[in-house]
């Protein structure tokens, strides 16, 4: 690279900002130039922080060289121009974990001298995206050809990373682009060409099954359920693979090479049909799990045990994920099951399960999800007025949502509303929003909850003219933010704050209720409690913001 550039560089070694500052300002002006002007001042600016010592600072500049990186081909790119890119990021992405090759070829990554450090995961999930971006704007004939070469470049990734003692943190790194990018991206590839032989269809899809299974493997190998239960389901969602006929005892009890561990996606595929064989699978799973992890010397002490057996949650949510499918669609009589009749069959599994295993709240977290894409696959729920089966499948998923623990519940439970509680009866919804408030011990599905109320009041004005159910919403939304009036973490005034903007909807669009006025009058009160005991005083953003809420909430009392 050039020693001016190096030189300004430097003097900015220490003031991060202005260096993110002068980097988009090279690469401004390299935007004003052709294609290989930009790569070349990309290659410089990787060159030069490929060779800092300062990961942390690597990585967030590097966000800012993922931009031109997918920017550059949107409009005229060539395949040769995209690979030159590609090439850039790869050989000056990390100094210590590089990508050598991707295309052509097969994708590596050199895990040998990788240290524990996030940091450098964080870059090659950047790196990664960019390809991404990239990826769909490259112009080619044989776009499954391209694919196919490229889904294999990171399968010999992963084959190569599988010994890594950090290997479960980059599996989830990549598992979001590897569902968008390699499953929907080269299978939607693939059936968009018209001119790709069956044979290259045929190699596609053996190769992204033998990727699949081998990335479920090595995730089910380290527990991480959910994981491995979304690999699966993306696997069978996207490859139609076929089913293979039952097997017996002895071959459920034997103990098959694990080449890829396609014998166990064979097993579960056709067992799925009897919920009383969970254990047994879960045992068998298990001890494969376990030869494994001693292979790599990575066995843990205190592996959980169920009872005689050592249930393996992976392997037992791997196979309640496909009971859950379009698997148990008929009873042991062969009658078809309704999707809420099949949803209690597994749950009823899935509890046994919980009883058995310290996995309980991941395996409950698995279940939901599983059951929120099978909803969306089902285009929407049957808004049949009255059907207790229906109104117990509600109540199970709001029960099962109040009792997880993970962050990502706000995502499920947006997901849940749009494509099930959208079709669904009046009656439906309110089990569900208020079973949720009700039950649920975690301010921050308590604050999403709240905010999806507010949300759906404004498009769904027949079911929200209910008084009865806004009244008996916001009861159990104030009951929380009456409950520990002293805290101040983030999630209850997030909560306060929800609160405020449904009691300010409610005053607007019921300006008559003596409902609404009086729970807004009490509420008032609780507040102005709550302002004096955590705030008093203070002359802060969020205690002025909170003055704010209250003379509005003020105003809309006076008009009464």
């Amino acid at each position: 690279m050039s020693s001016q550039l190096a030189q300004s560089l430097d003097a900015m070694a220490e003031d991060w900002l202005s260096m993110a500052t002068f980097v988009d300002l090279q690469l401004s002006a390299a935007r004003e130039q052709d294609i290989k002007t930009q790569i070349i001042v990309l290659k410089d600016l990787f060159i030069y922080f490929s060779q800092t010592d300062h990961s942390e600072q690597l990585s967030a500049i590097a966000w800012d060289l993922v931009i031109p990186l997918s920017g550059f081909v949107r409009k005229k790119s060539t395949n040769s121009d995209a690979l030159a890119l590609f090439n850039l990021a790869i050989q000056h992405g990390n100094q210590k974990e590089v990508l050598l090759k991707l295309i052509e070829a097969s994708k590596v990554l050199d895990y040998e001298e990788a240290e524990d450090s996030l940091d450098q995961f964080d870059l090659q999930l950047i790196l990664l995206e960019a390809q991404e971006k990239v990826i769909k704007q490259i112009r080619t004939k044989r776009p499954s050809l391209f694919m196919a070469e490229y889904t294999k470049g990171i399968l010999e990734a992963l084959q190569k990373a599988e010994s890594a003692a950090n290997m479960p943190t980059t599996a989830q790194r990549y598992h979001a682009f590897i569902t968008e990018s390699v499953s929907k991206g080269a299978l939607g590839h693939l059936e968009q060409n018209d001119n790709a032989s069956d044979q290259e269809k045929q190699t596609m899809r053996a190769l992204m099954r033998s990727f699949f299974t081998y990335v479920l493997a090595i995730t089910a190998a380290q527990c991480n359920l959910r994981l491995s239960s979304q690999l699966f389901l993306e696997q069978h969602s996207h490859l139609n693979v076929p089913r293979p006929p039952n097997t017996n005892s002895e071959e459920l009890n034997a103990t098959p090479s694990f080449a890829g561990q396609t014998e166990f996606l064979d097993l579960v595929n056709s067992r799925f049909h009897d919920p009383s064989q969970l254990w047994e699978c879960g045992a068998w799973a298990q001890h494969e799990n376990e030869q494994s992890m001693e292979e790599s010397d990575r066995l843990s002490d205190d592996e959980p045990e169920c009872g005689n057996i050592p249930l393996s949650p992976s392997g037992s949510v791997i196979l309640l994920a496909v009971m859950l499918r379009d698997n148990s669609t008929v009873d042991d009589q062969g009658t078809n099951l309704s999707l809420s009749s099949r949803f209690q069959k597994c749950q009823e599994a899935l509890m046994e399960l919980c009883a058995r295993t310290d996995h309980a709240l991941v395996t409950l977290d698995a279940c939901l999800y599983l059951c929120g894409r099978t909803i969306g696959e089902q285009q929407g729920f049957p808004p049949r007025q009255g059907s207790e089966e229906d109104l117990l499948f509600v109540q199970t998923l709001s029960s099962i949502s109040a009792t997880v623990v993970y962050p990502e519940m706000r995502q499920i439970a947006h997901f849940l509303v749009k494509d099930f509680l959208a079709c669904t009866t009046d009656r439906f919804r309110y089990e569900y929003y208020s079973g949720v408030l009700r039950d649920c011990p975690y301010e921050a599905l308590r604050t999403a909850t709240l905010a999806l109320v507010k949300d759906e009041m404004a498009t769904n004005s027949g079911f929200w003219s209910i008084e009865d159910n806004i009244h008996g919403l916001l009861v159990l939304a104030l009951a929380w933010t009456h409950e520990d009036e002293t805290e101040a973490d983030e999630f209850r005034v997030q909560l306060w704050i929800q609160t405020i903007n449904l009691i300010i909807f409610l005053l607007q669009k019921f300006p008559t209720s003596g409902q609404v006025q009086d729970m807004s009058s009490s509420w008032k009160e609780s507040f102005a409690n709550y302002l004096i005991t955590v705030h008093g005083r203070e002359e802060t953003p969020r205690a002025e913001l909170f003055r704010m809420y209250m003379r509005r909430v003020d105003e809309l009392l006076a008009t009464r």
